[in-house]
């Protein structure tokens, strides 16, 4: 809970690459209702979801 786009990116990363999908999947949905009003921060997190190969 908390922290910034950039962390939230991170985990969503290294989750990801441990092959735990699911759930970055999870988180990554978390982060797009927490940073809904920074579409700047949604962007970046979104970006790093889509290169881990989390698609939607």
């Amino acid at each position: 809970q908390g922290g910034t786009a950039q962390e939230w990116a991170q985990l969503i990363g290294a989750l990801a690459i441990v092959g735990d999908t699911e759930r970055a999947r999870g988180i990554w949905g978390e982060a797009q209702t927490v940073f809904a009003e920074a579409p700047e921060a949604r962007a970046l997190i979104d970006e790093t979801a889509e290169n881990a190969g989390l698609g939607t």
